[in-house]
Protein backbone atom coordinates (compact mmCIF):
# COMPACT_ATOMS: atom_id res chain seq x y z
CA UNK A 1 0.00 0.00 0.00
CA UNK A 2 2.59 2.07 1.18
CA UNK A 3 4.11 1.60 -2.65
CA UNK A 4 0.84 2.33 -4.47
CA UNK A 5 0.90 5.95 -2.18
CA UNK A 6 4.17 6.56 -3.03
CA UNK A 7 3.75 6.35 -7.02
CA UNK A 8 0.54 8.55 -6.65
CA UNK A 9 2.35 11.34 -4.51
CA UNK A 10 5.23 10.90 -7.04
CA UNK A 11 2.83 11.04 -10.17
CA UNK A 12 0.93 13.98 -8.29
CA UNK A 13 4.51 15.98 -8.12
CA UNK A 14 5.19 15.72 -11.57
CA UNK A 15 2.08 16.93 -12.72
CA UNK A 16 1.82 20.22 -10.48
CA UNK A 17 5.50 20.74 -12.00
CA UNK A 18 4.12 20.57 -15.36
CA UNK A 19 1.39 22.28 -14.95
CA UNK A 20 3.44 25.17 -13.06
CA UNK A 21 5.44 25.50 -16.40
CA UNK A 22 2.04 25.49 -18.36
CA UNK A 23 1.01 28.69 -16.63
CA UNK A 24 4.69 30.28 -16.65
CA UNK A 25 5.22 29.75 -20.45
CA UNK A 26 1.11 31.53 -20.77
CA UNK A 27 1.90 34.34 -18.92
CA UNK A 28 5.38 35.09 -20.57
CA UNK A 29 3.83 34.53 -24.21
CA UNK A 30 0.56 36.83 -22.88
CA UNK A 31 2.82 39.53 -22.37
CA UNK A 32 5.36 39.20 -25.17
CA UNK A 33 2.44 39.33 -27.61
CA UNK A 34 0.99 42.57 -25.53
CA UNK A 35 3.81 44.15 -25.88
CA UNK A 36 3.79 43.03 -29.42
CA UNK A 37 0.24 44.52 -30.13
CA UNK A 38 1.43 47.49 -27.78
CA UNK A 39 4.51 48.15 -30.45
CA UNK A 40 2.12 47.53 -33.61
CA UNK A 41 -0.21 49.84 -32.43
CA UNK A 42 2.21 53.34 -32.40
CA UNK A 43 1.46 55.10 -35.48
CA UNK A 44 4.50 56.95 -37.35
CA UNK A 45 4.33 60.71 -37.61
CA UNK A 46 2.77 62.13 -40.64
CA UNK A 47 4.49 65.28 -41.36
CA UNK A 48 1.77 67.78 -42.30
CA UNK A 49 0.70 70.98 -41.06
CA UNK A 50 -2.10 71.18 -38.98
CA UNK A 51 -3.65 74.38 -39.73
CA UNK A 52 -2.83 76.96 -42.73
CA UNK A 53 -4.25 80.54 -43.77
CA UNK A 54 -3.39 81.55 -47.17
CA UNK A 55 -4.28 85.06 -47.90
CA UNK A 56 -3.55 87.35 -51.08
CA UNK A 57 -0.24 89.74 -50.20
CA UNK A 58 -1.26 93.16 -49.14
CA UNK A 59 0.27 95.61 -51.88
CA UNK A 60 3.98 97.04 -50.56
CA UNK A 61 5.19 94.08 -48.70
CA UNK A 62 9.02 94.43 -48.70
CA UNK A 63 9.52 90.55 -47.46
CA UNK A 64 9.77 88.03 -50.50
CA UNK A 65 10.07 84.11 -49.90
CA UNK A 66 9.64 81.11 -47.84
CA UNK A 67 10.93 81.05 -44.54
CA UNK A 68 10.72 77.81 -42.20
CA UNK A 69 10.23 78.05 -38.72
CA UNK A 70 10.48 75.26 -35.25
CA UNK A 71 6.80 75.12 -35.83
CA UNK A 72 5.52 75.69 -39.41
CA UNK A 73 6.46 77.52 -42.25
CA UNK A 74 6.01 81.97 -43.33
CA UNK A 75 5.44 82.57 -46.75
CA UNK A 76 5.44 86.65 -48.10
CA UNK A 77 4.89 87.73 -51.36
CA UNK A 78 5.02 84.41 -53.00
CA UNK A 79 4.02 82.95 -56.19
CA UNK A 80 2.63 79.84 -56.45
CA UNK A 81 5.74 78.90 -58.85
CA UNK A 82 7.74 79.91 -56.32
CA UNK A 83 5.87 77.24 -53.62
CA UNK A 84 6.00 74.77 -56.57
CA UNK A 85 9.86 75.19 -56.41
CA UNK A 86 10.07 74.72 -52.72
CA UNK A 87 8.13 71.76 -52.49
CA UNK A 88 9.81 69.78 -55.26
CA UNK A 89 13.10 70.95 -55.17
CA UNK A 90 13.69 72.54 -59.02
CA UNK A 91 14.19 75.69 -60.15
CA UNK A 92 12.09 77.99 -62.53
CA UNK A 93 13.53 75.88 -65.75
CA UNK A 94 12.04 72.88 -64.97
CA UNK A 95 8.36 73.86 -64.40
CA UNK A 96 6.39 73.79 -67.04
CA UNK A 97 2.76 74.40 -67.37
CA UNK A 98 0.31 76.65 -65.39
CA UNK A 99 -2.37 79.29 -65.74
CA UNK A 100 -1.27 82.76 -66.47
CA UNK A 101 -1.35 84.00 -62.61
CA UNK A 102 1.06 81.13 -61.89
CA UNK A 103 3.92 83.55 -61.83
CA UNK A 104 2.28 86.56 -61.25
CA UNK A 105 -0.25 86.62 -57.93
CA UNK A 106 1.38 86.54 -54.80
CA UNK A 107 0.36 85.10 -51.38
CA UNK A 108 0.74 85.40 -48.01
CA UNK A 109 0.90 81.88 -46.16
CA UNK A 110 0.98 80.79 -42.10
CA UNK A 111 0.96 77.23 -41.93
CA UNK A 112 1.59 75.41 -38.18
CA UNK A 113 2.53 72.38 -37.74
CA UNK A 114 1.10 70.06 -34.04
CA UNK A 115 4.14 69.86 -31.50
CA UNK A 116 4.54 66.28 -32.02
CA UNK A 117 5.41 66.22 -35.36
CA UNK A 118 7.42 69.85 -34.68
CA UNK A 119 9.35 67.47 -31.98
CA UNK A 120 9.69 64.37 -34.59
CA UNK A 121 10.67 66.72 -37.38
CA UNK A 122 13.51 67.56 -34.87
CA UNK A 123 14.82 64.08 -34.36
CA UNK A 124 15.47 63.24 -37.88
CA UNK A 125 18.54 64.20 -40.09
CA UNK A 126 19.24 67.46 -42.07
CA UNK A 127 18.27 65.98 -45.41
CA UNK A 128 15.63 63.41 -43.95
CA UNK A 129 13.60 66.22 -42.61
CA UNK A 130 14.01 68.44 -45.72
CA UNK A 131 12.27 65.91 -47.34
CA UNK A 132 9.97 65.99 -44.81
CA UNK A 133 9.12 69.68 -45.24
CA UNK A 134 8.52 69.05 -49.30
CA UNK A 135 6.11 66.46 -48.62
CA UNK A 136 4.47 68.86 -46.17
CA UNK A 137 3.90 71.80 -48.63
CA UNK A 138 3.31 69.39 -51.16
CA UNK A 139 0.36 67.99 -49.37
CA UNK A 140 -0.56 72.01 -48.46
CA UNK A 141 -0.70 73.00 -52.47
CA UNK A 142 -2.52 69.45 -52.85
CA UNK A 143 -5.16 70.47 -50.75
CA UNK A 144 -5.35 73.73 -51.32
CA UNK A 145 -4.81 75.01 -54.59
CA UNK A 146 -5.86 71.48 -56.18
CA UNK A 147 -2.10 71.16 -57.54
CA UNK A 148 -1.88 68.03 -59.57
CA UNK A 149 1.40 67.90 -61.30
CA UNK A 150 3.32 64.48 -63.19
CA UNK A 151 7.02 64.24 -63.47
CA UNK A 152 8.97 64.15 -66.63
CA UNK A 153 13.18 63.69 -67.63
CA UNK A 154 14.58 64.27 -70.48
CA UNK A 155 18.16 64.61 -71.52
CA UNK A 156 19.86 68.46 -71.56
CA UNK A 157 22.30 70.97 -70.34
CA UNK A 158 23.83 70.22 -67.02
CA UNK A 159 26.83 71.25 -64.67
CA UNK A 160 28.88 69.61 -62.71
CA UNK A 161 30.09 70.21 -59.58
CA UNK A 162 33.74 69.17 -58.73
CA UNK A 163 36.57 70.05 -56.62
CA UNK A 164 39.46 71.72 -57.92
CA UNK A 165 42.73 70.99 -57.80
CA UNK A 166 43.79 73.21 -54.52
CA UNK A 167 40.91 71.50 -52.67
CA UNK A 168 37.94 72.56 -51.41
CA UNK A 169 37.51 75.31 -49.39
CA UNK A 170 34.57 74.40 -47.53
CA UNK A 171 34.64 74.32 -43.70
CA UNK A 172 33.82 70.65 -41.86
CA UNK A 173 30.75 71.77 -39.55
CA UNK A 174 31.36 70.90 -35.54
CA UNK A 175 29.22 68.04 -34.02
CA UNK A 176 27.69 70.00 -31.04
CA UNK A 177 28.17 73.50 -32.49
CA UNK A 178 25.10 75.64 -31.59
CA UNK A 179 26.28 78.59 -33.52
CA UNK A 180 25.41 80.71 -31.04
CA UNK A 181 27.22 83.79 -33.21
CA UNK A 182 26.00 82.43 -36.42
CA UNK A 183 22.20 82.94 -38.31
CA UNK A 184 19.66 84.28 -36.04
CA UNK A 185 15.99 85.14 -37.03
CA UNK A 186 14.43 88.60 -36.48
CA UNK A 187 13.41 87.48 -33.11
CA UNK A 188 17.24 87.13 -32.14
CA UNK A 189 16.89 83.08 -32.36
CA UNK A 190 19.57 81.14 -32.77
CA UNK A 191 18.92 79.40 -36.00
CA UNK A 192 21.13 76.47 -35.09
CA UNK A 193 22.73 73.46 -37.41
CA UNK A 194 20.72 72.86 -40.69
CA UNK A 195 20.32 76.51 -41.17
CA UNK A 196 21.03 78.80 -44.69
CA UNK A 197 20.55 82.27 -45.88
CA UNK A 198 20.27 84.25 -48.75
CA UNK A 199 20.94 88.28 -47.96
CA UNK A 200 22.65 91.50 -49.58
CA UNK A 201 25.71 92.94 -48.45
CA UNK A 202 27.52 95.68 -50.16
CA UNK A 203 25.55 95.43 -53.44
CA UNK A 204 26.38 91.87 -53.52
CA UNK A 205 24.54 87.98 -52.97
CA UNK A 206 25.33 86.68 -50.03
CA UNK A 207 24.75 82.95 -49.53
CA UNK A 208 25.54 81.03 -45.66
CA UNK A 209 25.50 77.68 -44.91
CA UNK A 210 25.68 76.26 -41.15
CA UNK A 211 26.24 72.30 -41.06
CA UNK A 212 24.38 71.28 -44.19
CA UNK A 213 24.84 68.96 -46.50
CA UNK A 214 26.75 69.43 -50.19
CA UNK A 215 23.11 68.84 -51.79
CA UNK A 216 21.91 72.28 -50.09
CA UNK A 217 24.19 74.35 -51.32
CA UNK A 218 23.87 72.83 -54.67
CA UNK A 219 20.16 73.64 -54.51
CA UNK A 220 21.33 77.25 -53.77
CA UNK A 221 23.45 77.86 -56.44
CA UNK A 222 21.23 76.14 -59.13
CA UNK A 223 19.21 79.54 -58.81
CA UNK A 224 21.45 81.33 -60.05
CA UNK A 225 22.19 79.20 -63.37
CA UNK A 226 20.53 78.05 -66.30
CA UNK A 227 20.57 73.88 -65.53
CA UNK A 228 20.93 71.54 -63.04
CA UNK A 229 23.95 70.73 -61.27
CA UNK A 230 24.88 67.82 -60.68
CA UNK A 231 27.21 66.49 -57.49
CA UNK A 232 30.13 64.70 -58.62
CA UNK A 233 32.13 66.03 -55.40
CA UNK A 234 32.18 62.99 -53.50
CA UNK A 235 31.85 65.50 -50.25
CA UNK A 236 29.64 63.84 -47.02
CA UNK A 237 28.73 65.05 -43.96
CA UNK A 238 28.11 68.73 -43.00
CA UNK A 239 29.71 71.96 -43.62
CA UNK A 240 29.86 75.75 -42.99
CA UNK A 241 30.35 77.85 -46.06
CA UNK A 242 29.84 81.78 -46.98
CA UNK A 243 30.02 82.55 -50.51
CA UNK A 244 29.43 86.51 -52.18
CA UNK A 245 29.22 87.03 -55.28
CA UNK A 246 27.41 90.03 -57.74
CA UNK A 247 23.64 89.48 -59.09
CA UNK A 248 21.90 91.60 -61.03
CA UNK A 249 19.36 94.27 -60.07
CA UNK A 250 16.48 92.03 -60.39
CA UNK A 251 18.00 89.55 -58.51
CA UNK A 252 18.93 92.09 -55.51
CA UNK A 253 15.15 93.76 -54.81
CA UNK A 254 14.14 89.55 -54.70
CA UNK A 255 16.11 88.46 -52.22
CA UNK A 256 15.44 92.07 -50.07
CA UNK A 257 18.16 90.44 -47.58
CA UNK A 258 15.38 89.28 -45.59
CA UNK A 259 16.78 85.83 -45.07
CA UNK A 260 14.10 83.79 -46.88
CA UNK A 261 15.07 80.33 -47.51
CA UNK A 262 13.28 80.81 -51.03
CA UNK A 263 15.85 81.91 -53.36
CA UNK A 264 15.99 85.01 -55.99
CA UNK A 265 15.19 84.72 -59.40
CA UNK A 266 18.24 83.25 -61.43
CA UNK A 267 20.65 86.16 -62.40
CA UNK A 268 21.22 86.74 -66.14
CA UNK A 269 24.03 84.90 -68.32
CA UNK A 270 26.24 87.73 -67.73
CA UNK A 271 26.23 86.83 -64.44
CA UNK A 272 26.55 83.31 -63.91
CA UNK A 273 30.32 83.70 -65.36
CA UNK A 274 31.50 85.68 -62.87
CA UNK A 275 29.31 83.22 -60.41
CA UNK A 276 31.29 80.22 -61.41
CA UNK A 277 34.87 81.78 -60.86
CA UNK A 278 33.61 83.19 -57.48
CA UNK A 279 32.64 79.89 -56.10
CA UNK A 280 36.69 78.58 -57.08
CA UNK A 281 38.29 80.89 -55.57
CA UNK A 282 35.87 81.00 -52.06
CA UNK A 283 35.04 77.72 -51.84
CA UNK A 284 37.79 75.31 -54.01
CA UNK A 285 35.05 74.26 -56.03
CA UNK A 286 34.45 74.01 -60.08
CA UNK A 287 30.96 73.80 -62.34
CA UNK A 288 31.85 71.93 -65.60
CA UNK A 289 29.15 71.59 -68.45
CA UNK A 290 28.06 69.03 -70.14
CA UNK A 291 24.91 66.85 -70.46
CA UNK A 292 22.35 64.66 -68.45
CA UNK A 293 19.15 63.83 -67.13
CA UNK A 294 17.13 67.13 -66.28
CA UNK A 295 13.76 66.43 -64.33
CA UNK A 296 10.61 68.47 -65.17
CA UNK A 297 7.68 68.93 -63.32
CA UNK A 298 4.45 69.44 -65.42
CA UNK A 299 1.46 71.37 -63.71
CA UNK A 300 -1.45 69.33 -65.03
CA UNK A 301 -4.24 71.17 -63.54
CA UNK A 302 -4.11 73.74 -60.26
CA UNK A 303 -6.67 76.39 -58.95
CA UNK A 304 -6.69 79.73 -56.87
CA UNK A 305 -6.61 78.90 -53.32
CA UNK A 306 -9.49 77.69 -51.35
CA UNK A 307 -11.31 79.44 -47.91
CA UNK A 308 -9.36 79.55 -44.78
Amino acid sequence: MNRYLSRFAARQKLFMSATGLLAVSFVVTNVMLASAETQSSATPTTYEYEVATIFPSKPGGNAVGLLPSPNGLIARNATLQMLVKSAYGVENYQVSGGPSWFTSDLYDIDAKMDASVADALQKLSIPERTTARQQMLQKLLTERFRLTIRRETSEGPVYSLVITKSGSKLTQAKSGDTYANGLHDRDGHARGAGSEFIGVNAGALTLTGQAVPITNLIRLLASYVDRPILDNTGLTGNFDFFLQFTANQGSLQASGGNGSSGPPPASSDTNAPYLLTTIQEQLGLKLESGKGPVEMIVIDHVEKPSGN
